[in-house]
């Protein structure tokens, strides 16, 4: 799995997860926060300005709601995720 969470929360989602984890080590947790970089890039308008930077098909059937997939921003690898923040499908 593959979790964003708001900053100002990270220490405390991590702690949660850590306390209701199995401890018998099937599980692991690893932290990512120094290594992984998040933009957010949301609105009505979010997946036209991503359509100019990448090749990738953003159409509802390509990348639908709630899933993610890696994409090619300009040369730089991405993790592109659709979810919603703001009340737009984007």
């Amino acid at each position: 799995f593959y979790l964003v969470s708001a900053g100002a929360g990270q220490r405390l989602d991590h702690d949660w997860i850590k306390k209701h984890m199995p401890d018998d080590g099937r599980v692991r947790l690893d932290n990512l926060t120094n290594s992984i970089g998040v933009l957010v890039l949301a609105g009505p308008k979010a997946r036209d300005i991503l359509a100019k930077i990448t090749r990738a098909d953003l159409s509802n059937a390509a990348f639908p709601w709630l899933s993610g997939q890696m994409i090619d921003v300009n040369l730089a690898p991405a993790m592109a995720i659709r979810v919603n923040f703001v009340g737009e499908l984007g």
